[in-house]
């Protein structure tokens, strides 16, 4: 009896699953993200990596997909769209975007969503509520209808949308942010204990206070070398003065002494008057 296919898949359940050549058997790597172009709301491609750290790998159009099964994803690598790159382009990530109300308020972290398998549809989106957004402890689902725009950080959808979200699992109120970190040198380091979303937070708001506190020490060594620069010259200057003062004060010493020219005729030194013919002799007289 042939297993019928899903109606449903989330993000979630294809993260690391097998992806395997329909035409050689081959392994082409794991799924490493899920892309999604925003704007019609549907999943277009999927990235494959091969390494641990999942980085560059392939991409397949969600249309080269031929079946999704329990362990592997198939794909047919020899079919593709003439417009690939151009949805390539467009398509994004959605996973641990931020979820913002239109009111101004963050509600939680979106963390999955569930879409058509056959045509790539998003079905619904999946979140964690934020624990001053004023909705209970817990993960909920709303509709893509709510949605306003998306980025590749965070998501806007309507207040009354998120505020009527369907409540799938209730979760416990955990405990106060204060003691949910830790302190080490001088930053807030997330708590391995706390859930993976929760984490995840933690580790953007560590990330945005190390850019800030870099930022600002930048712009103070900065004002504290103008200073210095600014004190050196200053001092440069000071010291060009002295020594041009010393200088003419110097010279001013020296000539104080000599006489003018109107001193010179005033002379009473007595002169010595020589006569040419008594400097040299005639020749007779030579001896």
């Amino acid at each position: 009896m042939e297993t019928p296919r899903p109606t449903q898949l989330l993000r979630s359940a294809l993260a690391s699953r097998l992806v395997i050549n329909l035409q050689t058997a081959e392994e082409l790597g794991q799924v490493h993200q899920v892309l999604v172009d925003v704007r019609s709301q549907r999943v277009v491609a999927l990235n494959c990596g091969g390494g641990l750290l999942q980085r560059g790998g392939q991409q397949f159009l969600w249309e080269q997909v031929s079946s999704v099964g329990q362990d592997g994803v198939v794909i047919q690598t020899e079919q593709a769209s003439q417009a690939a790159n151009q949805v390539l382009q467009d398509a994004i990530p959605l996973a641990n975007l931020e979820l913002w109300s239109d009111h101004g308020d963050r509600i939680g972290v979106l963390t999955d969503f569930g879409f058509d398998p056959k045509s790539g549809n998003i079905l619904n989106y999946r979140f964690i509520a934020h624990e001053t957004s004023g909705l209970a402890p817990g993960l909920y689902q709303f509709s893509p209808a709510g949605v306003i725009s998306t980025s590749r950080r965070r998501m806007m959808a309507h207040d009354q949308v998120l505020r009527q979200a369907t409540l799938l699992e209730a979760g416990e109120q955990g405990p106060p942010q204060a003691a949910s970190k830790r302190e080490v040198f001088g930053y807030d380091i997330p708590d391995p204990k706390q859930s993976w979303e929760t984490a995840v937070e933690g580790t953007r708001e560590l990330r945005e206070q190390f850019s800030d506190q870099v930022q600002e020490r930048g712009e103070k060594l900065r004002a504290e070398a103008q200073e210095k620069l600014g004190g050196f010259l200053g001092n440069v200057k000071k010291r060009t003065r002295r020594l041009r003062n010393q200088m003419r004060e110097t010279v001013t010493d020296i000539t104080a002494g000599l006489p003018s020219g109107q001193c010179l005729d005033d002379d009473d030194v007595r002169t010595i008057e020589v006569d040419s013919t008594e400097m040299w002799k005639k020749e007779e007289d030579r001896p």
